[in-house]
């Protein structure tokens, strides 16, 4: 498998792990578990491309290669793991507010409490 391809993977499907995960701790809490789904990921995917679009690096790996393909996958593996861990950090709390809002159960008109 390429590199470049191993990376994408990677950046596509974090979201899904991420989402899943918090979808486990709260399954049976969770009531509108596909919305949750659906909009999890998106939740996900938007906070990755505002880290993208920051351009925020950390170097993981310190690899100077011989030749400059070397160095170009070194910047592209550097790039993937510094958006990747700062996108789930960013989008653990967004997750776990969606998953309280849809733990929450619609009350019909009928049933409401009505105030004093």
């Amino acid at each position: 498998m390429h590199l470049a391809t191993i990376t994408e993977a990677v950046l596509y499907l974090w979201p899904a792990l991420l989402v899943g995960i918090v979808a486990l701790l709260r399954w049976r809490s969770l009531e509108q578990r596909l919305p949750f789904f659906i909009l999890g990921y998106l939740t996900c995917a938007g906070v990755e491309i505002i880290a993208r679009r920051v351009g925020w690096t950390f170097s993981w790996s310190h690899y100077i290669g011989a030749v400059p393909q070397d160095q170009i996958v070194v910047a592209l593996v550097d790039t993937s793991l510094s958006v990747m861990a700062f996108s789930v950090v960013l989008s653990v709390a967004p997750v776990l507010w969606l998953a309280q809002v849809c733990s929450q159960t619609r009350q019909s008109p009928n049933n409401r409490s009505r105030g004093p």
